[in-house]
């Protein structure tokens, strides 16, 4: 009886962790969702951005200028892995569904398949490119946003006004950088669309087994 209590109770709290865990994963799919929402308006953003950086018959007004240069703003995914890490640390013996039991150890391991397009966009977004845009804020003595360090020209970035947001958008070695992360942020997408596949995967799993 102590042996089939001690199992019973086991069981209950797997059940409550896989529940937190399917709210964990709910919210990081809706996450991933906002994150390619980003880079897709920031793909299209640069695209314009450079057809007319391309074309000399093509003009940019200060308040296109703005848009497009807020509309170019992206941010990497960064997953939140509580509910993930509680049930690792506990038991992973009483989730009877082997796939399930597999998908959940792997977990961890599928959400590092982005980090080298991952750190490649920080290195050369929060290295050339932030700094190219202070270089022409300070060209033109015109300030910019500041997001940590003030002394530090690398933490600088943003357009306060159309006029900065103009130049920094029709800056020769901007677009150079800007084409760059562009490729970088097109095989970026697709590692996440693969986790996002393995992700909605998982949860049919976890319902499954909730619904047991």
């Amino acid at each position: 009886i102590n042996a089939w209590w001690a199992d019973r109770t086991e069981t209950v709290r797997t059940n409550e962790l896989l529940s937190q865990l399917s709210v964990e994963w709910k919210n990081e799919l809706s996450r991933l969702d906002a994150t390619l929402g980003q880079f897709q308006r920031y793909q299209r953003a640069m695209v314009e951005i450079i057809r007319i950086h391309e074309d000399s018959s093509s003009t940019m007004s200060e308040e296109k200028a703005l848009d497009l240069f807020e509309a170019h703003r992206w941010s990497t995914f960064k997953p939140s892995t509580a509910a993930l890490d509680t049930l690792l640390s506990d038991s992973l013996d009483h989730v009877h569904n082997d796939a399930l039991r597999q998908a959940i150890a792997s977990w961890h391991s599928v959400l590092n398949e982005p980090a080298p397009e991952q750190n490649a966009l920080l290195t050369v977004a929060l290295g050339r490119a932030r700094e190219i845009r202070a270089d022409v804020a300070d060209r033109l003595d015109l300030p910019i946003f500041d997001v940590a360090d003030e002394k530090s020209p690398l933490a600088k970035y943003g357009a306060a006004s159309g006029k900065l947001a103009l130049a920094i958008l029709t800056d020769d070695e901007f677009i150079r950088v800007q084409r760059r992360i562009l490729d970088i942020a097109t095989d970026y997408q697709e590692q996440l669309r693969s986790v996002r596949a393995k992700l909605a995967g998982n949860i049919e799993l976890l319902e499954a087994q909730l619904g047991d």
